[in-house]
């Protein structure tokens, strides 16, 4: 019965604030998906060297090692049965990187029961959202642009929009600064009505050294400012860990606080289909961070592979 009462307020606070306001009802959009850069407080936009930089700011595919390809999945787990899950991959050739993204984030069911007849049917709730992207890289100024499909299904309500993201960054020996422009030129369409998507602007800037990383993000959204820092020190050869602080509301670190770690071990060389010999490389990324305080705790989780 709690669950069904917490869908169902999910349910409703999400279709109400997109036939109202036009603010994001998509918590596809609205949390970010990668163990990494969540054990950072989602400090990813400048410091991000995976493919799953692609939803925090896609120049930063400019930044994998040249003719690497990278594949990572990640999966959350939420209060009751809701969990997020998602794939990234990323193949880059010479100055050029292109990325694909494909994330399905489960909300849960509630059961309608239809006049007259009394009768019930089970209705869905989810996000699905699929990206594309594209980076260039000129000396050291990265450019990139995100295209994003956004299906909403609310059970009666289903919500769709296509959007586009444009970012930029630039490396100037260890530091380093992001720009990205998300949601541009799309709205949310319900039942035939358009409500426009919350323009975000995220701006980033970071620190690298040896076997330090250090970050800071602000989200801008209209008049709304969101603070991201976050830090990440290499152990050992192979092994990370990771710390960082995510605005919740107001600022208040016992809320926002967040903590991960990682692996990533090169393992013997491996025979292709075509006879090659490639080195392969397995990664394990963990992170617990705070949500809300309706949501709570949420334990994410990410394995990925370079090749």
């Amino acid at each position: 019965m709690k669950k069904a009462i917490i869908i169902l307020i999910f349910y409703i606070i999400n279709v109400i604030a997109a036939v109202g306001s036009g603010l994001t009802t998509s918590l596809a959009l609205r949390f970010y998906p990668s163990a990494e850069a969540s054990g950072m407080g989602n400090t990813f936009s400048s410091i991000g060297e995976t493919a799953e930089v692609i939803y925090y700011n896609p120049s930063n595919l400019s930044n994998i090692e040249r003719d690497k390809k990278q594949f990572f999945i990640n999966y959350a787990t939420w209060i009751f049965d809701m969990y997020d899950a998602s794939l990234v991959f990323a193949y880059p050739i010479a100055d050029h990187t292109v990325g694909f993204a494909f994330r399905y984030f489960y909300i849960g069911e509630i059961t309608e029961t239809i006049d007259p007849q009394q009768q019930e049917r089970k209705l869905l709730l989810y996000n699905l959202l699929s990206l594309i992207s594209y980076s260039y890289k000129i000396s050291n100024i990265k450019l990139a642009v995100n295209l994003k499909n956004l299906l909403q299904d609310y059970g009666r309500y289903k919500i769709s929009s296509i959007v586009f993201d444009i970012a930029g960054g630039m490396d100037v020996e260890n530091f380093k600064i992001a720009l990205n422009l998300s949601n541009l030129g799309g709205s949310l369409k319900i039942n035939n009505v358009d409500n426009p998507q919350p323009f975000l602007i995220k701006i980033g800037a970071g620190y690298k050294l040896n076997k330090i990383k250090l970050g800071l993000d602000l989200d801008i959204v209209e008049d709304n400012i969101k603070l991201h820092i976050g830090a990440e020190y290499k152990i050992t050869k192979e092994m990370k860990i990771r710390f960082g602080y995510e605005q919740i509301d107001e600022f208040n670190f016992l809320k926002g606080i967040s903590f991960g770690f990682g692996y990533e071990g090169k393992y013997e060389e491996i025979p292709t289909f075509k006879r090659e010999i490639v080195p392969i490389v397995a990664i394990f990324n963990y992170s617990l961070t705070y949500l809300t305080e309706e949501l709570g705790l949420s334990h994410r989780i990410s394995v990925g592979t370079k090749f």
